[in-house]
Order: C-alpha cells, then sequence, then structure tokens
C-alpha cells in the first residue's frame, strides 16, 4: 500500500498571553492510499490542530509532515495551497455552503479556482451531485434542503475535483442518525474508489465504521 502521508515527531504550540500550550506533542502517524481513518477524542485534544496540518492549513512548530512524498513545511505558501487544491477535499460540519447559490452553483466553485470552463464545471458538478444522491435537488439552495442533503452537497463539492485525500471533520455531527449513516456510506463508496479518508468524530458509533480508529488525548496519539 502507497504512503499517501505520513507524520514524523511532529509538535504544535500556541500562546496565549504569557502561557504556552501544546497542542500536539511528537505526533508519528503514517496513513496508507486508500484507508479509512477515524481520528477521535475529548474536546480539547488536539483533534483540530492535526486536521489543520494533515490538510496543509497548518505548520508544525517541529517535525515533519510529507504529504504525496512532500514536505510541506519546505513548501512556499502558493506550494501548500498548490498542493491542498489539487489533493485534498474538505467536508466540514456545518456544511459551509453559499446560501445564495444553488446546489449545483456551490458544487462548481472549486473547479472556478482551478478555471475549469463554464460547459465543463455545469457537467462535472451535475455529475459529482448525482454520486450522492442529489439529481433532483441540483437548482435547490441551502435553505431549502435538509440538513443530510446540505451535507451530501457539501460532500459532492469535496469530491467535483478528485481529491486522493479527503478530510471530514465531524461530517455527521449535526445529522439525525438516518442522515448520518447515509453520509457515512457515501465516504466508505470513496475508500472503495482509492480514495484516502480520515474522519474526525466524537461518535464511537461512526468511528467504529473505519479500518483504523487514532485516538488523541492531550495532544498525544494513543
Amino acid at each position: 500500500m502507497e504512503t499517501i502521508l505520513t507524520l514524523r515527531d511532529v509538535s504544535r504550540f500556541y500562546h496565549r498571553g504569557s502561557e504556552t500550550v501544546q497542542a500536539l506533542r511528537h505526533i508519528n502517524l503514517s496513513i496508507g492510499q486508500g484507508e479509512l481513518v477515524a481520528i477521535t477524542g475529548p474536546s480539547g485534544s488536539g483533534k483540530s490542530t492535526l486536521m489543520n496540518l494533515l490538510g496543509c492549513l497548518d505548520l508544525p512548530d517541529s517535525g515533519e509532515y510529507l504529504l504525496l512524498g512532500k514536505n510541506v513545511g519546505k513548501l512556499s505558501s502558493r506550494g501548500r495551497t498548490r498542493l491542498r487544491r489539487d489533493t485534498i477535499g474538505f467536508v466540514f460540519q456545518n456544511y459551509c455552503l453559499l446560501p445564495g447559490l444553488t446546489a449545483r452553483e456551490n458544487v462548481e466553485l472549486p473547479l472556478i479556482y482551478r478555471g475549469i470552463p463554464v460547459r465543463q464545471r455545469h457537467t462535472l458538478a451535475l455529475e459529482a451531485l448525482c454520486r450522492v444522491g442529489l439529481a433532483q435537488r441540483t437548482d435547490h439552495r441551502p435553505g431549502e434542503m435538509s440538513g443530510g442533503q446540505q451535507q451530501r452537497t457539501a460532500l459532492a463539492r469535496a469530491l467535483v475535483t478528485e481529491p486522493r485525500l479527503l478530510l471530514a471533520d465531524e461530517p455527521t455531527g449535526n445529522l439525525d442518525r438516518e442522515s448520518a449513516e447515509m453520509v457515512m456510506d457515501l465516504l466508505k463508496n470513496q475508500r472503495e474508489e482509492g480514495k484516502t479518508v480520515i474522519i474526525i468524530t466524537h461518535d464511537d458509533k461512526i468511528a467504529k465504521r473505519a479500518e483504523r480508529v487514532v485516538h488523541i488525548c492531550d495532544g498525544i496519539i494513543h
């Protein structure tokens, strides 16, 4: 199995006034291409900090983060942005959809940033929405959809660029059980198609559906 990402002795500190807080402590972690991994832990455990590092949204204070063999800490800001854009799809707990746009228009946004022509954007967005079972909701705005439908729209937006890595931050946190199971089924389907899927979750039932569970507490992986 190809290794898609590796953390080597990674630590991260935050400064709050005169106090220094160590959010991550000497983290070592490798995840292979096509794995479905759940990262769990209590509030304040370091999950969000770890998620930001994996998503190239933050940098470690010490240690190395390798994504597709590239040392993220040695890339320029533009290089990190390009790597994130070309490699990673994000799914968030609160969906992060633009309320004034339709489902199709929301899904098209990453394609606009890539400079994809209008007609091709439309086609790719509709295909992504069909993949998540929303072929009949393409012209609906977020306020006209249920929470589960909004999250599936957010998943379609993450998938439309065909990323190798999906990072899902509490993707079922605001959903009822039926909608949560549907979203998890879709994420598992992506793993079966060869994508690497990492889920941050508080929900033990959701975590148990992953192939591997990584538990973090006080910034340490247990």
